[in-house]
């Protein structure tokens, strides 16, 4: 998945911290909420290691693209 108004800071929790600190570049007006990267990040790799280690199918949509959680995602299965 792809984070098209994601920067280095959208993945961690200096947003919620220090927001000046990654203010452009993953912070602020623009940039997705980074709660919701976080919890799309948890989502798409939990699903992965879901499925890959215990071959759970019911994932499989998420992985392959044709389910998607978020306007704020891009899927590119590379």
């Amino acid at each position: 998945i792809n984070f098209p108004t994601g920067g280095h800071h959208s993945f961690i929790l200096t947003c919620g911290f220090a927001p000046s600190v990654g203010e452009n570049d993953g912070c602020g007006e623009g940039f997705i909420d980074y709660l919701e990267s976080l919890r799309l990040v948890n989502i798409y790799g939990l699903a992965f290691i879901r499925h890959h280690l215990y071959g759970d199918t019911s994932v499989e949509s998420l992985l392959n693209g044709t389910e998607t959680l978020s306007d704020e995602i891009d899927f590119s299965s590379n």
